[in-house]
């Protein structure tokens, strides 16, 4: 009887042991649900922190991938301009065809909290703020930034997407420049540096940077991006990496 109490023991050890593996999704070589936390400085002086949380979901019956950006100020740094924006996608699994995309913005005075649906029937992203005509080859901010994570950046050296962001349609157009070695939190690792063309662009938001947008994704972390530096109307701002979580 002791024998198979010790039997019963080991297996149950086995099995608690199993279940992280168990229940992590395996989507496009990344670990799911995963979130990266950044430290985010301006002129040198921490300005706040952001997040992107990457996970699976059912989407009213079909597999999707949600993706959530928040970005929000220190105390300090809101006595003189307050941030608190919240960025949800919703992105086909397969595809990464935007399904949902919903802003809520608190920059300094500004104001915008809007829900955007894809209907690809009448190929039109609609809102309360106006429908806006799309096609069938469309990303989304958040998705574009996934996008470039499950591309072979070894091999695509120039990637142009269309990106609708809810209130219009905009060409897009990410350069990888070369790879480099950065300090990273694992230590020191090789990284591709992408530069999206921006000129033309206007968008709101966490994606307010006007132009010289660098990024950096590891190469070796299903292109996890962990350095971002952009140039500002004013001054600059670099987010950095500082905490990854994988699972629940």
């Amino acid at each position: 009887m002791r024998k198979m109490n010790n039997y019963l023991i080991m297996f149950f050890i086995l099995f608690l042991l199993k279940q992280p593996f168990l229940q992590a999704d395996e989507w496009q070589g990344m670990k799911l649900p995963e979130t990266a936390h950044y430290s985010i400085s301006y002129f040198g002086v921490k300005a706040g922190n952001s997040s992107i949380k990457i996970e699976k979901i059912d989407y009213k019956g079909r597999e999707a991938i949600k993706i959530t950006a928040k970005v929000k100020t220190t105390k300090l740094f809101s006595m003189f301009y307050r941030v608190d924006d919240v960025m949800e996608s919703i992105v086909d699994a397969k595809t990464l065809k935007p399904l949902e995309h919903n802003v809520d913005y608190e920059e300094g005075s500004y104001r915008r909290k809007t829900k955007y649906k894809f209907d690809y029937e009448k190929n039109e992203c609609i809102s309360g703020e106006g429908n806006v005509k799309i096609n069938d080859n469309i990303l989304d901010p958040l998705g574009a930034l996934v996008f470039i994570r499950i591309m072979d950046l070894e091999k695509n050296k120039s990637i142009k997407r269309q990106i609708c962001d809810g209130r219009g349609v905009q060409t897009v157009e990410a350069n990888v420049k070369k790879k480099k070695k950065i300090a990273t939190i694992w230590g020191w690792e090789q990284a591709y540096i992408v530069k999206p063309v921006l000129k033309d662009v206007d968008m709101k938001g966490v994606t307010k940077v006007k132009e010289k947008v660098t990024l950096y994704f590891l190469e070796k972390r299903s292109s996890l991006p962990y350095l971002v530096t952009g140039k500002l109307v004013i001054g600059s701002l670099v987010a950095r990496l500082r905490k990854l979580e994988k699972g629940d």
